[in-house]
């Protein structure tokens, strides 16, 4: 069964249930979620207040170029494999 957006809508407008941003903006201010996470009994909670990303391009490698980059061991290894094949047919 899928459900439309569109039906969620309506279904969301029917039961007047209020949207995560609007609950959140008048329940709590976020610093207020902040001061209490500080003081939570969940480690894995308060460990997100001190939380910082890590740069920007931590996570990135460098694409190889193709055309530039000598093929690694992998790569030599089946095209050597590939020509005695051929030779052989």
């Amino acid at each position: 069964m899928h459900t439309s957006a569109y039906e969620i809508q309506v279904l969301h407008g029917d039961l007047e249930l209020p949207t995560t941003a609007k609950f959140m903006k008048d329940t709590l201010s976020s610093q207020e979620v902040f001061d209490i996470a500080k003081s939570h009994a969940s480690a894995l909670l308060r460990s997100t207040v001190s939380y910082e990303p890590p740069r920007p391009h931590y996570f990135i490698r460098k694409p190889r170029n193709v055309h530039t980059d000598p093929p690694n061991a992998l790569t030599v290894a089946v095209e050597s494999l590939m020509e005695v094949k051929n030779t052989n047919d």
